[in-house]
């Protein structure tokens, strides 16, 4: 059984004017205080920022970065193939 990534911990968020940043390490998304404040009222993330990525929504509700994302899924694939 291989290793399993675990994602740091450690995300932050800033408000600065009317941007909201999110940043975990060297990766940061941006969003305006409108979509964010719509966002956490309760509106769901794709109609509150339809222009971030799916990548950068999920990085907004989870603090899990894109690159940390694929190493998690990586690793279980290659878990997989073992079982087979």
């Amino acid at each position: 059984m291989g290793k399993r990534m675990i994602p740091r911990i450690g995300s932050t968020t800033t408000i600065s004017g009317n941007t909201v940043t999110k940043t975990k390490g060297n990766y940061s998304v941006s969003i305006d205080l409108e979509s964010y404040r719509k966002w956490q009222e309760g509106t769901l993330i794709q109609i509150a920022m339809p222009n971030l990525t799916s990548e950068e929504r999920e990085f907004f509700i989870s603090g899990i970065t894109p690159d940390e994302w694929k190493e998690i899924f990586s690793n279980n694939n290659e878990e997989e193939d073992e079982n087979v």
